[in-house]
Order: C-alpha cells, then sequence, then structure tokens
C-alpha cells in the first residue's frame, strides 16, 4: 500500500505482529523480504491463470482477464515505483 523507500522492516514486523529480529532473523534485509512476496505473489499468479488443457479461446482469454482484473492494483504499484 505504500511505496518501497517508505516501507520499513518495523512497519512489517508489528503488522506481522513479531519482533524487528524475527523478521531481520527470517529474511535478512527489505530488499530480500520483497524477493521473497515477489516470488509467492508471482506462483499466485500464475497458479490463477491456469486453465485445463484444450481449453477454448475464450475461457483462456476470460481467465487472463480476470487475472489481470485481480491484480490491477498490484501492477500499477509497480509501474509507479518504476
Amino acid at each position: 500500500s505504500r511505496p518501497f523507500a517508505e516501507v520499513t522492516l518495523q512497519a512489517i514486523a508489528d503488522r506481522a505482529g513479531v519482533t524487528l529480529q524475527t523478521v531481520l532473523r527470517r529474511c535478512g534485509s527489505k530488499e530480500r523480504l520483497f524477493e521473497a512476496a515477489a516470488m509467492t505473489t508471482a506462483d499466485g499468479i500464475m497458479a490463477s491463470r491456469t486453465v485445463p488443457v484444450g481449453a477454448d479461446t475464450a475461457r483462456v482469454v476470460e481467465t487472463l482477464v480476470g487475472s489481470y482484473e485481480a491484480m490491477g492494483d498490484l501492477g500499477w504499484r509497480g509501474l509507479v515505483q518504476e
């Protein structure tokens, strides 16, 4: 919900209900935490785009557009960060 530069590990720890030390021990740095979160998010995005083998074109397009709609805010935040 905030630009990368404005996010602190302390804020992440507070929101997760853990200590800052726990976040540092598990992730090492803000960059590594974001990389791990990005990988998890990417896995979820790819899973949401899965269609059965042999699905018709309409089903494929519907699935892809639905995925884009669901991740619209995330995509926009990524573009703003660029």
